[in-house]
């Protein structure tokens, strides 16, 4: 459950032409879309994300698509 990194915290990068690509599509078919911009100050990312660049990607700068699915 823990947020932030051992020693400083860290930022990763979202993959933005690919998350603009997949919200275009998705409004043309007429899903329900919404979307965040960026974070403000005191804001991070939450804790799910913040493991998968930690243990997955080895914090290698691979950029990703955060997507969350609403019922």
């Amino acid at each position: 459950m823990r947020r932030y990194e051992d020693e400083v915290d860290a930022e990763y990068p979202c993959h933005k032409a690919l998350a603009l690509k997949l919200i275009e599509g998705l409004v043309e078919r007429e899903f329900d879309i919404a979307a965040v911009a960026g974070l403000g100050d005191g804001q991070n990312e939450g804790h799910a994300y913040s493991f998968i660049h930690r243990w997955y990607l080895k914090g290698d700068g691979a950029r990703m698509l955060p997507v969350v699915r609403s019922s």
